[in-house]
């Protein structure tokens, strides 16, 4: 604990790091107190005076060792610090750190209960309530605060702009079942809060109603009230949703959404009620047969209305968009509903663009989806179809529901020789693969798709996307995988590309000699550059600080440190810290290294 490594603190930290970790092994060492306590300080950003700054690295280090440390020291250190916390900032920090080494603790209960009383912060009681929700403590303390905390939003709080407003819904949903005084307030908040037009915060009480206030008699009694008040409209359909929820059996519930269908001047209400009924599972169960078929009636009949009058005001007619959630659940009901099923293929058949076609041949249930009825509607469709990017984009979602589908792959594998986009021919490559690991072009496509870099504003492929999957799951030898790999480190000028191939080549072939020659001209070139890069150029350091993370078991490391010392006090102009990036980087290479290289490293002359 008194180790000067004479370079820099990298390897002073590290025997530190390293005696807090195995201190329970030696829980009578007079150094035992000392060594957590100054875990716990440097977990929290306090540090020793040093001309090297190691504070981000070293704050993040302590508290992974803090949870492997003694934990008797550890959560008595924690006690400790949080019963001499002044600042806000660190009481937070600190109370969160004891309950995560210790979720019962006491101190930190008793803590959390005297700032709830005494905090007059809306914003650090919401986050104090998490807690409480999170670890499962002083849940009835937390609801009292999250009922003073509803009586104080204004009509004009939103959650956009106050956190703690949207939080306090979110937690009453989590934290209450059934409560007669967060009822009350929910109740009273609707009512003072509606008659002032703010519809929103309505909609987040009645729905927070919904979920608490099951079977509860002053609940249900309150919105029958309210419904009868309010009869038409969005608040009524609110209302009703509330209501059928609290009671899923409620006469005046579903009798009044069913009502709000025939009611052409509210058409967004009924739509969204029509669509309520058939989500809400409870509900729906509750529905009447005649009762069921006028919702589904009704959501059918409002999306032919809907295309028919876009057919006759636009040249292009879509029901996707605010039909599409109308679509899906139709979807859902059609799994056991012949009505919904027959209104589906009524759309199906009626409907013109290809894009309303297939959301709605993809909203079918799966063994519809793929029956000779639905496909043959589809079939007749792309007769008529010219243009190759949307017969594509028709098999891919007849692939979808039938992978093994011939029509589909058919287009598929013509698709493959006339799309130029990368993404789509990709994508198409690996399903064809799939279906038929002999495929030789689609092979190729992949083996040269290794890896795909693009705008990354819009594409971002994770690697479970990319090729690589597919090659190892079609040749479990792996060859076709990392013959892909090593072209692609013998030719990529990308760097992404590159340090993904480097990663995935050292994964699959450890001492592969074509990673290990690209990865050795790398580091010999960045060295190089690291000495004569302009002090402005911090794209330079960020990549830098990227390729480091895949190459650190290059045998010229002591370079890598020679060079990198002196920027260790950087700072660039446009405000990137060199010297974090440097650290990082310095960091790692001394976790691979033994101290006696390091050391040696540390100490090489620096060109001038």
């Amino acid at each position: 604990i008194n180790f000067d490594d004479r370079c820099g603190g990298f390897y002073s930290y590290q025997a530190y790091l390293l005696a807090a970790e195995y201190i329970k092994a030696f829980p009578d060492s007079r150094f035992a107190d000392e060594i957590v306590e100054q875990l716990q300080e440097w977990s929290h950003g306090n540090f020793w005076y040093s001309k090297i700054d190691l504070s981000q690295i070293i704050a993040k280090e302590a508290k992974k060792v803090l949870e492997k440390t003694d934990r008797t020291r550890a959560i008595a250190t924690v006690e400790k610090q949080l019963q001499s916390a002044k600042q806000r900032d660190l009481l937070l920090s600190t109370v969160k750190q004891l309950l995560e080494l210790d979720p019962n603790n006491q101190i930190a209960i008793a803590t959390i209960q005297e700032e709830l009383e005494s905090s007059n912060d809306n914003n650090e009681l919401s986050y104090l309530v998490g807690l409480c929700d999170e670890y499962k403590i002083i849940e009835d303390r937390a609801i009292k605060i999250l009922i003073e905390l509803l009586k104080q939003i204004k009509p004009d709080d939103m959650p956009e702009a106050h956190a703690w407003v949207g939080n306090t819904f979110y937690y009453l949903n989590r934290m209450v079942t059934s409560d007669e005084n967060v009822i009350d307030a929910l109740i009273h908040f609707v009512t003072r809060i509606y008659p002032k037009g703010y519809i929103f915060l309505v909609e987040l009480a009645l729905e927070t109603l919904g979920v608490i206030a099951r079977n509860n008699r002053k609940a249900i009694a309150f919105l029958e009230s309210f419904i009868q008040k309010y009869s038409s409209g969005t608040i009524c359909s609110l209302s009703t949703r509330a209501l059928w929820t609290i009671e899923p059996n409620n006469f005046l519930a579903i009798e009044t959404a069913i009502k709000l269908l025939d009611d052409e001047q509210e058409l967004l209400a009924a739509r969204e009620v029509a669509y309520s009924l058939l989500v809400d599972e409870q509900t729906y169960l509750n529905l009447s047969p005649e009762y069921l078929e006028k919702v589904i009636a009704y959501l059918i009949n409002r999306l032919v209305k809907d295309y028919e009058f876009q057919q006759a005001h636009r040249e292009h007619a879509e029901l996707v968009g605010m039909g599409g959630c109308d679509i899906n659940i139709l979807g859902k009901t059609a799994t056991t509903n012949k009505a919904a099923l027959e209104g589906l293929y009524l759309l199906l058949s009626k409907v013109e663009d290809w894009h309303s076609k297939m959301y709605i041949y993809s909203a079918l249930p799966h063994r519809e989806a793929i029956s000779d009825r639905a496909l043959n509607i589809i079939y007749k469709f792309l007769e008529s179809v010219e243009d190759n990017w949307q017969k594509y984009n028709i098999a891919r979602k007849i692939i979808e529901k039938d992978d093994c589908n011939k029509v589909a792959l058919e287009i598929y594998n013509s698709s493959l020789n006339i799309i130029d986009d990368k993404y789509t021919r990709l994508e198409i490559a690996k399903k064809l693969a799939l279906a038929n690991p002999r495929n030789k072009l689609a092979i190729k496509v992949l083996s040269e798709s290794i890896y795909i870099s693009g705008s990354r504003s819009r594409y971002c492929l994770s690697e479970s996307e990319l090729a690589l999957s597919v090659l190892e799951k079609i040749d479990p030898s792996k060859k076709l995988a990392i013959q892909a790999l090593e072209a692609c480190v013998k030719k990529t000028a990308d760097q992404d590309a590159l340090i993904y191939a480097l990663k995935h080549l050292k994964r699959l072939d450890p001492e592969n000699n074509i990673a290990q020659q690209r990865i050795n001209k790398i580091v010999a070139s960045l060295v190089k550059s690291m000495e004569n890069y302009e002090p402005d150029d911090d794209n330079y350091w960020l990549n830098m600080g990227v390729y480091w993370r895949v190459i650190m078991s290059s045998q010229i490391l002591p370079e890598v440190i020679r060079v990198l010392k002196p920027y260790l006090k950087d700072q660039s102009s446009s405000g990137l810290n060199v010297d974090n990036i440097a650290c990082a980087i310095i960091w790692d290479c001394a976790q691979q290294m033994s101290y006696q290289d390091f050391h040696q490293a540390w100490h090489l002359q620096t060109s001038s």
